[in-house]
């Protein structure tokens, strides 16, 4: 979900509207209305203002934004057309998008499904150590890594606009004229700066920029230090739950459990996790409150963690062992928020396309002569989780504190001041002073 637009109690000039990346999907809706004609409600229009048109046609116009030719201030629609596009939407793209993903996470996800095998359910029977496993993993993660920017890179250069749907085979493309104006001019009018790309006329953000990230873009997004709290915390929140969920498979068939038995036994938490990672993600969305939201995962591995260490019983009872790590991984997956929160806090395309790939980060821990109860793994995760739980409340209060000292420096300029600023500036993307934290 990208930036909506806040009106403040000033004269309507450009001057008029911060970029607040921490809004939620329900203050969307109430910016669209209830009625049945949604344009009638100018105050709910930046555009309805001409000075306010004017100014970001010419914008786009610079920019060469590709869907300029359907921006128009003007244009009206109705409810129900609305609904049936966004429905449109919901099942031609993100329904492909999750079955892609599926497919995607089905594939990678068979090393663990693969040592459950009685062929390779010992890694003996592979002349195979512990830290042959953790090496294996490890350079799945690296590799993962390695190609996680240039596809994120490549991923810039593929038609995504409503106005580029059309090929010479299907000539008629997926939306009708009337729909493509719907969804540029829905996108815009939540958010401006979604048209604007990155010229030294505006130094914004938006999601649909064709330019080329040069070595010197790549370094200015990597060295955003406004983003290192994320790329911090997708570093090692997962940890404590990332690695039990590695060696469970393992585990379950030390305990002295069958392939069968194993390979079943694992679907509970998956589809608990499921469940708890769409219900996490609502309430975040609902409470519109990101960063204690997440720390929820945390605060859930942690007890399971320590029980793992201290417990007698660990790794030996099957059972006992089994349940304590059902409950473990049955976590509230806080993967969606934190990867949004990359998105939302990018501030630029080039922060944007990069911050994801950064954020996809993981260790494994846990060695040869740790086993079997592995105790000084345990010992780490648990040092891990707590210093995760410190650094997402470090990583609120960062966001919290930035936002409020911006907001003291914008509210004391007058309306001519801002518009001054917004005219003259160089700053860019996060770094600007009308552009307010997700958290």
């Amino acid at each position: 979900m990208a930036a909506p637009i806040i009106a403040q109690a000033v004269e309507p000039t450009i001057a008029a509207y911060t970029i607040d990346s921490d809004k939620s999907t329900r203050d969307l809706k109430q910016s669209l209305g209830s009625s049945e004609s949604l344009a009638s409600f100018d105050e709910k229009n930046p555009f309805s203002n001409p000075k306010i048109a004017a100014h970001w046609r010419q914008v786009y116009e610079d920019s060469q934004y590709e869907s300029r030719s359907a921006f128009d201030p003007e244009f009206q629609w109705t409810a129900a057309e609305e609904k049936k596009l966004v429905r449109k939407l919901d099942w031609r793209v993100c329904l492909f998008a999750c079955v892609a993903f599926f497919a995607l996470q089905v594939d990678r996800g068979n090393l663990a499904q693969a040592v459950s095998d009685n062929l390779y359910g010992r890694l003996s029977d592979l002349s195979l150590s512990t830290n042959d496993y953790n090496n294996g993993n490890t350079i799945f993660k690296v590799s993962f890594l390695l190609a996680e920017i240039p596809s994120q890179l490549i991923s810039k250069r593929l038609v995504t606009s409503a106005v580029a749907t059309k090929t010479k085979f299907r000539p008629n493309g997926w939306f009708t004229d009337r729909e493509v104006k719907i969804v540029v001019n829905r996108v815009l009018r939540n958010d401006p700066t979604k048209g604007e790309l990155q010229q030294s006329i505006r130094m914004m953000s938006d999601m649909h920029n064709r330019q080329a990230i040069t070595p010197k873009r790549l370094y200015q997004a990597l060295a955003d230090y406004d983003m290192w709290p994320i790329y911090a915390l997708g570093l090692i929140c997962f940890i404590p739950i990332s690695t039990p969920a590695t060696y469970l498979t393992l585990s379950l068939r030390q305990l002295g459990f069958s392939t069968f038995e194993t390979n079943l036994l694992v679907i509970p938490s998956t589809a608990v996790a499921i469940c708890n990672l769409l219900l996490l993600t609502w309430v975040s969305e609902r409470l519109n409150e990101r960063m204690l939201i997440a720390l929820i995962q945390d605060l859930w591995a942690l007890p399971c963690v320590i029980a793992l260490r201290v417990w007698s019983g660990a790794n030996k009872e099957p059972w006992a062992t089994y349940a304590l790590l059902t409950v473990l991984l049955s976590y509230p997956y806080c993967h969606a928020i934190l990867v949004g929160l990359s998105s939302r806090n990018s501030g630029s395309v080039r922060t944007r396309s990069i911050s994801a790939a950064c954020y996809n980060m993981m260790v494994q821990l846990g060695g040869q002569d740790d086993k079997p109860l592995y105790k000084r793994g345990n010992s780490v995760l648990i040092a891990i989780a707590c210093l995760s739980i410190l650094l997402f409340l470090f990583a609120k209060f960062y966001y919290v504190f930035k936002n409020r000292s911006r907001a003291r420096k914008w509210d004391a300029m007058s309306a001519e001041q801002k518009q001054d600023y917004l005219d003259t500036t160089k700053h860019q993307g996060n770094k600007r002073l009308d552009f307010r934290f997700a958290h």
